[in-house]
Order: C-alpha cells, then sequence, then structure tokens
C-alpha cells in the first residue's frame, strides 16, 4: 500500500507539473493585436477571451474592454510588440516610407498605395510587390512628369533595411523654350522604426535641358533624413539633400571685324544643398498632413574662378496632405 500510495504521489506531482508549465507557456505566449473597426480609431490590445460573439480585449489605456465581432473590421497580430502600450505603435502604412522630398528603405505591403498632394502638385504612388513600389510625380499643370521607382532589401539585422531607388522623367511639351529630361538613381539605408528611425543616401544625378548643348549637368547627390514620434499622432521630421554637379560649357563668339571665331571652353560647379525639417499629424490610417520650411542654398564656381560663390538662398514653406488609396 505504501509503495502504491508513493507511486500516486509521484503521478500527481508530475501531471501537476506538466499542467503548471503549459499553463505558464500559454501565459507567456501573449499576443498583441491590432483591431480595426468599421468605425472609429483601431484598438490596440491582448485578447483575453472569444465567445464567438464577442472578444474581452486588455488595452493599456482603457483596461479590460469587450467589443463585439460585428464592429470589428479586421484584426492582425503586432508582432515587434511586447506590451499593448498603443503609444508606441505605428501600422505599416504607406506613410511611414516617406519623409519629405525623399523616402526611407522600409518596405510596405503589396496593394497599400498612397497619393500625396502639396502646393506644388500631387503624386500617386503603388507598391505593386511587397518590396517594390512604383510611383509618378508632377506639377498642377501636367510638367514636368516624373516616374518613381524604389526596390527594398531586408538584412539579417532587424532594424535595418536597404532600397534602391530611381526617378526619372522630363517635361511632357517644351515649355517656354526650357524642355529637358533627368535622373537620379540611389542607395538608402535605414536603420530604426517606423516610428524613429534615420536614413542615409547616395547617388548620381544627370539633367539635361533642350535649350542648348551647354546644359547637360551630372554629379553625385546625397541626404541624410529621419522622423521621430513626440505624440500619439505626431511626429517630427528631418529632410535634406546636397548635391555636387558641373557641367562643360562651350561658347563661340564670332568677330565681325576680322571673320575670326573664338571658342571658349570652361567647366561650371555647383554645389547646391536643401535642409527641411517639419511636423507631421497622421489623423488616421488613411490620412496624414504635414507642413515644413525647405531652406535652400545655391554655390556655383567657374573653373579658374577661384573660391565657391554664393548665388541665392531663400525660404520655402511647403504644406502636404498623405491619402491612403
Amino acid at each position: 500500500m505504501k509503495f502504491k500510495s508513493f507511486l500516486i504521489t509521484i503521478l500527481l506531482l508530475v501531471i501537476s507539473q506538466t499542467v503548471f508549465s503549459q499553463t505558464d507557456s500559454l501565459i507567456t505566449e501573449k499576443k498583441i493585436v491590432l483591431i480595426k473597426m468599421y468605425e472609429g480609431e483601431p484598438i490596440i490590445g491582448e485578447i483575453l477571451s472569444d465567445d464567438g460573439r464577442e472578444i474581452l480585449v486588455l488595452t493599456q489605456t482603457k483596461g479590460k474592454i469587450y467589443i463585439s465581432k460585428s464592429l470589428i473590421k479586421e484584426i492582425s497580430e503586432i508582432k515587434d510588440m511586447k506590451s499593448s502600450n498603443d503609444t508606441e505603435y505605428s501600422p505599416e502604412g504607406p506613410f511611414t516610407t516617406r519623409y519629405a522630398f525623399t523616402t526611407n528603405a522600409l518596405p510596405i505591403k503589396k496593394n497599400v498605395n498612397y497619393a500625396m498632394v502639396n502646393l506644388f502638385g500631387p503624386e500617386v504612388h503603388f507598391a505593386v510587390t511587397n518590396n517594390l513600389s512604383l510611383g509618378i510625380m508632377t506639377t498642377w499643370i501636367g510638367n514636368p512628369a516624373v516616374i518613381s521607382a524604389k526596390y527594398t532589401f531586408k538584412t539579417k539585422y532587424e532594424k535595418i533595411n536597404l532600397a534602391l531607388g530611381s526617378l526619372t522623367g522630363g517635361t511632357l511639351y517644351n515649355f517656354f523654350n526650357s524642355g529637358g529630361l533627368g535622373s537620379l538613381n540611389w542607395l538608402t539605408i535605414t536603420q530604426g522604426t517606423r516610428i524613429n528611425n534615420i536614413s542615409f543616401s547616395a547617388g548620381y544625378l544627370y539633367t539635361n535641358t533642350f535649350k542648348s548643348k551647354n546644359n547637360v549637368r551630372t554629379g553625385p547627390m546625397m541626404s541624410i533624413a529621419g522622423i521621430i514620434k513626440i505624440g500619439k499622432k505626431s511626429s517630427l521630421y528631418f529632410d535634406s539633400m546636397l548635391s555636387f554637379t558641373q557641367k562643360d560649357v562651350t561658347n563661340t563668339y564670332y568677330n565681325y571685324y576680322n571673320g575670326t571665331s573664338i571658342i571658349s571652353a570652361y567647366r561650371a560647379q555647383n554645389i547646391s544643398f536643401f535642409i527641411m525639417p517639419g511636423f507631421r499629424y497622421q489623423q488616421s490610417e488613411n490620412k496624414a498632413f504635414q507642413f515644413s520650411f525647405a531652406g535652400v542654398m545655391n554655390f556655383k564656381r567657374y573653373e579658374g574662378g577661384g573660391s565657391f560663390n554664393q548665388q541665392n538662398s531663400f525660404p520655402i514653406p511647403m504644406c502636404s496632405w498623405f491619402y491612403k488609396l
């Protein structure tokens, strides 16, 4: 009898240990989800129970709440969150891949498209795949028009992404005898999350205005940009671009007195720099507004002309509206 009681005790201990370990496993495997409603703002939390008609959700700001399933549009797991603190999460929307002029290397999901409207013109961007996006940018008069493309690469580091991008376009019609074309191809590396990140870009610029043969300009470009979240719906961002370009100029002067021609050839060098600090307010998952000031500086030097001389400097206010399509 004592031996049988001993075996029963051991068996009960094994069973209890198994049950407790399974319970601990269930407790530690918490899933934080994003609940999108048909009406109202999305809810972030941990699902505690589901009876088929409604779910019980534990949220950081409202505690435990019951939500009828008839009001829920979609439920998706947030894999990069450890708690239901909704002030630290930003959905994988299309706006998180964009600063002002430049973009970062974060990918957007297929068929997640967006449009941006600013004071100078509209643009539309389409996510063809999870890594490839295509877009078109233009002014309010439809000239010039630029096609954009970006392909993103994931690295073995969770918070580091790479992207190859290209802008190619030109004038669709000759406007005041100033038609032309150009392209900018670049590589971007982004460190961080969709909420807080910083990006470094480097590329090569080519432009050619058809007004004369002296307007082919080429050179490297680089950029530093970033964004940081300061509130539940607001962020501060910084955008910049620096270019070192040059063009070879050839002028022919005709001497009417003796009938001879004089050819003058030189190289014109240009340094252009703009910075754009700004503020973004994301009203909802489907739309956002941002405001910024762009400071532009331009320096020119002709070969043999000594140091660079500043030609112009001026601020440009910018207002932009984002819309998810």
